[in-house]
């Protein structure tokens, strides 16, 4: 199933859900009884987005929907938003009382946005999301399970207590799961890093008897998907956490029957399909292991506009908008990372589209850029405020938390682990504020970059250390949120 709503299906916002989707779907068709839901079928995505790509943009890409490739997919089930949750967990417990009967495995793939609380993946409508429980009760005992999730904090689902089935999944319980970085030429994001990982996993896995070799078993799998992902699909494969677990702990079964994925000539089949060529110049942003990458960007190249953001209009509606377009190329080019994970291939695609006169009002766009500067800016003074160190000297706008990460982890895993419970901390007290619903998304990036700051402290000191901030600031934070995002005159100016 993918939860993405038809609105956000553009291949420049959350669309590489689709791509995933329409991947497996082609991969596997005709390999057994299967249903595939969404809330939007094929043809009308095709119809009004164009083609649905494959891959990272820096190589060869592979349309997964277009006019060659629809008719080689299996039918897709259309629900409605409202009933997409309830519909899926009906199918789900009829084909797992079929599958009981029958004596067959059951494999759901699970495409949309995770819960980072609950673990649970959003289908359809914002308040609609499959929790764990609700799955467990709609599979039931005594039936082979195996979910395959791109969901953030989708690693939630291999290390729960009450689930018992198979999993892989895109990230750890408390990762955001991550998009390939936008193409050069219409901005599209083309799947997930974690699925292309898997699909070349699967590509080299032909059928074992044709080569006179045992099957491998599920364990040797979920290390083959690994060693893929990190040696020739991201250099920062690591940093996924990618989660596997085998129902009833039982690792040693061959794969094929662990996970209910047929033996078949997955390479043959995917290299029927067209080839996009890429149009990207070299770029710190392609992490394939074997790329050639320029220096890091310089902080002029990755400067942005400190300050009053209202000072700065002009007199007229083009002056307005000509200001808050600079404004979205400036973030778009700072927080390197950000723009491929969670709800960053979304509003990737929204600066877009209103820097291209498509959509959005500069009124809505600046609330949002107003949110995320001032938490860059909020969390940067934090720092200086307690003397703390900058990590890899950098300031919120410019920090690369993978890149951090994977030094850390090789270097000092303590202080990924302290990173990890930095971030609990904060969210705990409540230091930074959530957006409101005009504000956008989450803006993980400043809480990640304070955490990697305190994680150079001990846990007593972090202990302490936060709840002062909380303290301090409380009133700071009021007054000056007042001022910079409820400013009604400045507003009525951008309102355009």
């Amino acid at each position: 199933v993918c939860g993405i709503l038809p609105e956000d299906a553009s291949p420049v916002e959350d669309g590489w859900f689709f791509s995933d989707f329409f991947a497996f779907n082609y991969l596997l068709k005709g390999l057994g009884r299967q249903t595939w839901l969404s809330s939007v079928g094929p043809r009308d995505l095709l119809t009004e987005h164009g083609e649905y790509l494959h891959g990272n943009p820096f190589c060869d890409r592979k349309v997964v929907l277009g006019e060659t490739v629809i008719e080689e997919l299996s039918p897709v089930l259309v629900l409605q938003t409202s009933n997409l949750r309830q519909g899926f967990l009906h199918i789900l417990a009829a084909e797992c009382d079929f599958a009981r009967l029958s004596n067959r495995p059951v494999l759901v793939f699970l495409f949309g946005h995770g819960h980072e609380l609950t673990k649970g993946v959003f289908l359809g409508t914002s308040d609609a999301k499959v929790t764990i429980p609700d799955f467990v009760q709609a599979i039931g005992e005594n039936v082979a399970v195996t979910v395959i999730s791109t969901a953030c904090f989708s690693g939630g689902w291999a290390v729960h207590p009450l689930l018992n089935v198979t999993a892989s999944t895109a990230a750890g319980p408390d990762k955001l799961s991550e998009s390939w970085p936008p193409s050069g030429s219409v901005g599209r994001n083309c799947g997930s890093i974690y699925a292309t990982a898997l699909l070349q996993s699967l590509s080299e896995c032909s059928p074992a008897e044709d080569r006179g070799e045992e099957i491998e078993t599920y364990n040797e799998f979920a290390r083959t998907v690994q060693e893929t992902l990190v040696t020739r699909v991201d250099r920062l494969g690591g940093e996924h956490e990618i989660s596997f677990c085998a129902q009833d702990d039982n690792w040693e079964a061959p794969w094929s029957k662990r996970t209910g994925i047929p033996l078949e000539d997955f390479k043959g089949r995917w290299a029927k399909l067209p080839t996009r060529p890429s149009t990207m110049e070299p770029s710190l942003c392609n992490r394939d292991p074997l790329a050639t990458t320029p220096p890091n960007p310089s902080r002029e190249t990755l400067s942005w506009r400190l300050g009053r953001l209202g000072g700065r209009f002009g007199g007229t509606e083009r002056s307005q908008k000509r200001f808050v377009k600079q404004l979205a190329k400036d973030h778009l080019s700072t927080c390197p990372g950000t723009w491929t994970v969670g709800h960053g291939p979304k509003l990737n695609g929204m600066l877009r589209q209103f820097i291209g006169d498509k959509k959005y009002t500069s009124a809505e766009i600046l609330t949002i850029l107003e949110y995320r500067y001032y938490m860059m800016d909020l969390v940067d003074r934090l720092c200086a405020d307690w003397k703390i160190p900058l990590p890899d000297g950098k300031k919120c706008f410019e920090f690369y938390e993978k890149e951090w990460s994977a030094r850390i982890r090789s270097d000092t895993p303590d202080v990924l682990e302290k990173f990890v419970k930095a971030t609990k901390l904060i969210d705990k007290v409540a230091l930074l504020p959530n957006p409101t619903k005009e504000q956008g998304f989450t803006f993980y990036q400043a809480r990640n970059y304070l955490a990697a700051a305190l994680a150079v402290f001990s846990m007593e000191e972090c202990e302490r250390v936060v709840p002062e901030m909380k303290q301090v600031h409380s009133e700071y934070l009021s007054q000056q949120l007042e001022e910079v995002l409820y400013d009604r005159s400045m507003r009525r100016k951008a309102g355009n």
